[in-house]
């Protein structure tokens, strides 16, 4: 059983890329001196339910750091649904992003998370600052 494991790793690994689709733990905000970082002096832009704070970086590509507030979502699995739609926008749309690092905010309370919505919302949101 053991070598059938290692043969289904193996093909997996060889056969599935990550590459630029997918979302490293180098692309994330960790600490809470890069959030500091990006709150003292930032560029916002709200759409929505979300907003987004951006400041450039040094590291030469795009971080994504999110929060959300358990008073704005109050169950957790809601809040957990929103950060990984963040996530999976940000995944998307990273190649089109300048070199900064961002924070999205919920900015309202929301009963319930509509998939479509906040998709669309976010679209937008990387597209204005992919332009500038």
């Amino acid at each position: 059983m053991p070598a059938a494991r290692e043969d289904v790793r193996v093909y997996a690994r060889s056969s599935l890329s990550v590459g630029c689709c997918s979302f490293t733990h180098r692309e994330r905000l960790r600490t809470a001196g890069q959030f500091q970082r990006v709150f003292d002096r930032a560029t916002k832009s709200g759409r929505g339910v979300f907003l987004v704070l951006s400041r450039e970086n040094q590291v030469g590509y795009p971080r994504l750091g999110i929060m959300i507030a358990k008073r704005k979502l109050r169950r957790a699995v809601d809040r957990n649904l929103a950060r990984r739609i963040v996530r999976e926008s940000f995944r998307l749309n990273k190649t089109t992003l300048p070199t900064s690092d961002f924070v999205v905010i919920l900015r309202r309370p929301v009963t319930t998370v509509q998939r479509d919505q906040c998709r669309r919302q976010l679209i937008m949101l990387w597209k204005s600052f992919a332009k500038s």
